[in-house]
């Protein structure tokens, strides 16, 4: 079987999975938040940063290293695993005993327990990784997928649903992530069974790529939890709480795509780096028809924010309406950006990300304090700010690195936005008529269909002109299961 045709077969699954899982998630955290308070969001909200960075440093790059070595070996297999279970213990140790410290950094005493009792997900994690990263080398996206859906259905649907049904508060959400993690981390082993006896003979190679991927990885969490930080030291857990779903669910759409493109582009072009053509392709490709669909989806929701939050929320959460516009209208931005990282690992270029990141997280670091310290509206606009610079940065360089035309990729952005205002107004123009007819919900549902009908007869009828003639022949030659939205033009 070709590369192509793998590549858009396990891409198929991975979004499929993707999808299923965050159309489970939603519904499943639209239940939560009628059950909990936007504190309890906060709490845990608060705490996920640093069980993310230490879910990175216990990874250390070692999971990208091992897919994208051209060839491996049992003992490449069993320092990894060695050595992120240590990392592993280590850090579960480290969290138990710090968290006290941690509490007084955010100033927020009730978040120490909570620390505590996800202190397991270190191990967990570490126990998981190794099975990951073989899988995601062999492409067997659909199996990580079933493992995801499952333990997240078993872990948010029956653990932390009930709990939160039976009053348990903040509780439900810890007892989820712990369930879901370690169910996770049973079924991922069960599909791999690779060797676990213990092995200290490190080998340079892998350490030295490990060692970028991991201080990428590091500086881009410090980037992407650094808002979340200061919300909740300086606005109070509620504010981060009404804060952390309005980015669920701006983000939620990106993570879909994007965490299904992620790992295949990845692999794919670890697979081909001797043809820099094919990246090429597939890069522009991707670029082109995120931002076809991205940019109207956004724009439509960022002018719906309000009733959107309160149909899926609830009266309390609407605060967090200019929130969750602000947010939508950079995501596009975000969701681009995110598939220049994989594009540049897969070629072995770790540090092309992490030169990137530092001089974001340097923007960040200067311009978010002295945003938070006027208002959290200002807070707002230095995000998404950072958002756009972060963009410019890592799309450049991935053009360059590929000798991709970047004013191509201009192009692409400019009509895209231009047709996303025109279906945004059209949602907006649909939802002001149906305000005194119709309940909210039914006004939102139809506005929002509107947009998404609008959004897909633009790329079948012009598929050359929204997605581009180009990337519309990469789609249509990979089989890929976008393809069949484009209509093709007879020659």
């Amino acid at each position: 079987m070709s590369t192509r045709i793998t590549t858009s077969n396990a891409f198929s699954w991975n979004l499929a999975g993707s999808v299923f899982r965050a159309g489970a998630a939603f519904i499943l955290t639209v239940f939560l938040a009628r059950h909990l308070t936007p504190t309890a969001f906060g709490l845990v909200a608060l705490a996920m940063p640093f069980i993310a960075f230490g879910n990175i440093v216990i990874d250390a790059g070692f999971g990208s290293a091992l897919i994208q070595k051209k060839h491996i070996i049992e003992t490449d297999v069993q320092m990894i695993f060695t050595l992120q279970v240590l990392i592993g213990i280590s850090l579960t140790l480290l969290l138990l005993l710090g968290a006290p410290f941690i509490s007084v950094l955010t100033r927020q005493p009730a978040v120490l327990d909570v620390l505590r009792a996800l202190a397991p997900l270190f191990l967990f994690q570490a126990l998981t990784q190794t099975s990951i990263s073989l899988l995601k080398r062999e492409l067997r996206f659909k199996d990580i997928q079933i493992a995801q859906i499952t333990s997240y259905l078993v872990g948010y649907g029956v653990i932390g649903g009930l709990l939160a049904f039976l009053g348990a508060g903040v509780w439900s959400l810890v007892a989820a992530n712990v369930g879901q993690a370690f169910l996770f981390m049973i079924q991922t082993y069960t599909l791999t069974r690779h060797p676990i006896r213990p092995h200290f003979q490190f080998q340079s190679d892998l350490s030295i790529f490990g060692i970028k991927v991991l201080a990428t990885n590091i500086v881009n969490l410090i980037v992407a939890t650094l808002d979340r930080i200061l919300i909740g030291r300086i606005f109070g857990p509620a504010t981060l709480g009404l804060y952390d779903r309005a980015f669920y669910l701006s983000s939620t759409p990106t993570n879909v795509f994007i965490g299904a493109a992620q790992g295949i582009i990845f692999s794919a072009t670890s697979r081909n780096q001797a043809n820099i053509e094919y990246p090429r392709r597939m890069y522009s490709a991707f670029f082109s028809f995120v931002c076809a669909i991205f940019f109207p989806l956004f724009f439509t929701m960022a002018i719906l924010a309000t009733p959107l939050l309160a149909v899926i929320y609830g009266q309390r959460w609407i605060e967090a309406s200019f929130l969750l516009s602000i947010l939508c209208l950079v995501m596009p931005f975000h969701a681009l950006m995110a598939l220049a990282g994989p594009v540049a690992l897969g070629l072995g270029r770790a540090e092309l990300e992490l030169k990137v990141q530092l001089a974001v997280l340097v923007f960040a670091a200067i311009t978010f304090p002295i945003a938070a310290h006027f208002s959290l509206t200002a807070l707002a606009f230095a995000i998404a700010a950072m958002y756009v610079f972060r963009f410019f940065l890592m799309t450049v360089a991935t053009a360059r690195l590929l000798a991709a035309p970047i004013l191509y990729l201009v192009g692409r952005i400019l009509i895209s936005s231009v047709f996303a205002f025109v279906v945004a107004a059209l949602a907006h123009i649909i939802f002001q008529a149906t305000l005194t007819v119709l309940p909210t919900i039914l006004g939102v549902a139809i506005a929002l269909v509107a947009a998404a009908l609008v959004t897909m007869a633009g790329l079948h009828f012009t598929p050359h002109l929204l997605v581009g003639t180009a990337a519309t022949q990469t789609l249509h030659a990979a089989n890929h299961p976008f393809s069949k939205l484009l209509k093709q033009r007879r020659i």
